[in-house]
């Protein structure tokens, strides 16, 4: 998948999120993965390993 595609959607769904604040955001770093999580208001959450 091209890169650019990715990262229109995330923004698709960042938009669907209602937004949210980077500051909402969330890092895990382990020495085998790297994930991005953010907690929806609805307690859904989403995760996105890098």
């Amino acid at each position: 998948m091209r890169a650019w595609t990715r990262f229109e959607e995330a923004h698709r769904l960042w938009r669907r999120l209602n937004r949210p604040r980077r500051e909402w955001f969330g890092i895990e770093a382990t020495p085998t993965e790297q994930t991005v999580t953010y907690t929806a208001p609805d307690g859904e959450v989403h995760r996105w390993t890098m």
